[in-house]
């Protein structure tokens, strides 16, 4: 992953124009080697999401970008207040 961006983007559950809500950048975690990462919320980012939100991890170089996943999120409880 040394030569590589992460980047997360989240949208709201139901958007159909794709605007992400958050944009984040995934830090790598351990050994670069291993291809792990991990992704920090502050207290105010993670009070914009909601269950069934979307989001999409990709990974690129300068002339690829490759989405390596996606899914929905649930919010199992709100820790933030």
């Amino acid at each position: 992953l040394t030569n590589f961006k992460i980047r997360m983007h989240i949208k709201l559950a139901g958007d159909t124009e794709g605007t992400p809500v958050l944009t984040l950048n995934p830090e790598v975690y351990g050994d670069p080697a291993d291809g792990k990462f991990t992704v920090f919320l502050e207290a105010t980012e993670s009070a914009l999401l909601t269950t069934g939100d979307i989001f999409d991890i990709q990974v690129s170089d300068p002339t690829r970008v490759w989405t390596v996943c996606q899914g929905s999120m649930k919010i199992l409880e709100d820790v933030t207040d």
